[in-house]
């Protein structure tokens, strides 16, 4: 059985941690995170990025969540991975339904998030 990659794209170094600690030791999963999406650009465009799952931070510098899911898109539409697009402030109904339209998941930032999210992951309801 192949391992479960998660890609987290978001500039918050604690999200990053906290998510990372939270999967450490579950087998078969590995985790990667860009603190800069630019990075991740290039990788997702080089092929480089072959994730299972990517969490993208909805307010990130110079960027919108939704742009990068639009590129996942573009870049892996023969495998499009399980996304998720995560904010620690509300989104707009407007950008809920586009979110709703790139089949991506909504989680609002919280404590309870991070463990929904591990949760999710680990019983494969991410979807």
């Amino acid at each position: 059985m192949k391992d479960y990659w998660i890609v987290l794209v978001d500039d918050d170094q604690d999200d990053a941690l906290l998510l990372e600690h939270l999967v450490l030791h579950k087998p078969r999963i590995k985790f990667n995170h860009y603190i800069d999406p630019v990075l991740f650009l290039a990788d997702l465009q080089a092929g480089a990025c072959q994730a299972d799952l990517v969490v993208v931070d909805f307010r990130l510098p110079s960027y919108n969540g939704l742009d990068i899911i639009k590129s996942i898109h573009f870049y892996c539409h023969d495998s499009l991975p399980k996304l998720v697009l995560w904010s620690g402030s509300q989104i707009t109904n407007q950008e809920l339904k586009i979110c709703l339209e790139l089949q991506a998941v909504f989680i609002e930032k919280s404590p309870q998030a991070y463990i929904s999210i591990t949760e999710a992951i680990l019983e494969g309801k991410v979807n």
